[in-house]
């Protein structure tokens, strides 16, 4: 299968207009071209030449995982572990590197700005001296994401339509008020200081732009990647996914297999950036390529009762270049035998309200205790489940990791079947 093109969507982004809602903004649309060579000047200067703080949300749990991707990523960047995510600094090529490559954050914020504000005349005149031309197209469409946490200014939607007046006025006039928002500022207001950011991923990172389809309580992307690498899943090495769902567990291996980034195959809000250069970001692009791989046969093996999401994810496989790494067909996991004499069962079975009442749990955790006990000795077991599931396996055989995974807290049960 031919390689998705590098270059992104031309930049068009439209103009804006102050809505219903406080703080989102919507407009007409504007290229690089429009830019005067004066403003163009201070964006080289004052954003592309300069070193910049990004913030890298990640879910809880995943911090460390997180922070050691992104020290790997930029070996020579500062890089710190803090509430919510991970701290670094770098040049706008490094925001877009960790967009591309990292496996474990929601999203990635450019700080641009951060102050003390006790009032609204405080905030009115900070915000005045923000030149948000450098880092928001003209006429641009955007929304304002503001959170208040014990400061005196406590009402989000009020401090959120300042923010989006007072760039308003720096971007330019309204023209077309259906135009969806494409970019994000996120306000955070804590003890009456406001940090601004700006959004450089646009639709969550673990969208990865693969799956066009959906299970019952889908595993988030972001998940499945920590669920793998906390169980010591190697990239290249055998793996069974025996209730696939939508297959993400597949996906995400096949992927890491085949030394695809995790962003490869989607888009991102800073190509809307004045200071984003399609140059920079296709070069980066390019030296992914340079260690792609092959495989002669499927080494991914995943399966699922329902005839419906089988087919689906092949589709999804064969569409983006994937089936020479999984294969996939219809089973029955208590019939399924190893493929080989080693590898990682990684399964996400149904708890919770999928399995309703507790006794039904309790017979499919037993079921699935002997089963992998009796047949799948000398591999090793992912098994990403609630508490309750928990019990069925020994601790002084398994080890377990607390993971949050939709607003639930699962428990990841990883070791060697004995």
């Amino acid at each position: 299968m031919p390689i998705p093109s590098i270059n992104p969507r031309p930049r068009q982004t439209p103009g804006c207009l102050q809505v219903k809602s406080p703080g989102i903004i919507r407009g007409c649309s504007q290229t690089a071209a429009d830019y005067p060579k004066s403003l163009l000047r201070r964006i080289k200067r004052q954003v592309a030449a300069r070193e910049h703080a990004f913030f890298a949300v990640s879910n809880p749990g995943l911090e460390n995982l997180c922070l050691g991707q992104i020290r790997r990523l930029l070996p020579a960047a500062r890089a710190a572990r803090v509430t919510g995510g991970i701290e670094f600094s770098g040049r706008l090529t490094d925001c877009y590197l960790v967009n591309l490559h990292c496996s474990f954050a929601v999203r990635v914020l450019m700080r641009i700005k951060a102050f003390k504000a006790t009032g609204f005349s405080v905030l009115e005149k900070k915000l005045s001296a923000i030149a948000w031309e450098l880092y928001l197209p003209p006429a641009a469409a955007f929304k304002v994401k503001a959170s208040c946490h014990k400061s005196r200014l406590y009402h989000s939607e009020a401090v959120a339509g300042r923010i989006g007046e007072s760039i308003a006025s720096r971007i330019g006039s309204p023209s077309d008020p259906r135009a969806p928002a494409v970019l994000t500022v996120y306000a955070r207001l804590d003890r009456d200081r406001l940090t601004l950011s700006l959004d450089s991923s646009g639709e969550p990172l673990f969208k990865r732009g693969l799956k066009r389809h959906a299970a019952a309580a889908p595993l988030r992307e972001t998940t499945a990647a920590a669920v793998l690498a906390l169980a010591g899943w190697r990239p290249g090495t055998t793996l069974v996914d025996p209730m696939c769902g939508s297959g993400t567990f597949s996906l995400e291996a096949a992927m890491a297999s085949k030394n695809i980034p995790p962003g490869w195959y989607r888009e991102f809000a800073f190509f809307h950036w004045p200071a984003f250069r399609p140059r920079q970001w296709n070069h980066l692009r390019k030296k992914s390529l340079q260690s792609r791989v092959q495989f002669p046969r499927p080494i991914i093996h995943a399966s699922d009762l329902d005839p419906r999401l089988v087919e689906h994810l092949a589709e999804s496989l064969a569409l983006h270049g994937l089936d020479d790494a999984v294969s996939v067909r219809q089973a029955d996991f208590f019939r399924l035998k190893p493929p080989s004499k080693w590898g990682w069962l990684v399964i996400n079975p149904p708890y919770g309200r999928r399995l309703g009442r507790q006794e039904n749990l309790e017979k499919l955790y037993e079921r699935m205790r002997k089963y992998i006990r009796n047949h799948w000795t000398g591999w090793h077991l992912a098994l990403l489940t609630s508490r309750q599931g928990v019990k069925f396996f020994k601790k002084r055989t398994f080890s377990q990791h607390k993971i949050f995974h939709g607003g639930l807290q699962t428990v990841l049960v990883h070791g060697r079947i004995a």
